[in-house]
């Protein structure tokens, strides 16, 4: 059985392939209306400590597209 994202739910995991410095340092994917978005995370550096910078994306990977409903 294939692993289902949840609704309002994804995942995070270090970017091995990053191969400059704009890339993000974390990639993923993430459910929101039923359907599957990109999920990008950089760390900075802030007043405050070091943080998780996040984008939301359309998909732009093959094998799935944002018309595609998972539910």
């Amino acid at each position: 059985m294939a692993f289902e994202y949840q609704e309002g739910q994804g995942s995070l995991f270090k970017n091995e392939r990053k191969t400059n410095e704009r890339a993000p340092d974390y990639k993923g994917k993430v459910k929101i209306g039923g359907h599957l978005y990109e999920l990008a995370g950089w760390l900075k550096k802030g007043q405050n400590g070091t943080f998780l910078s996040l984008k939301v994306s359309e998909p732009r990977e093959r094998g799935y597209s944002r018309e595609d409903n998972f539910e």
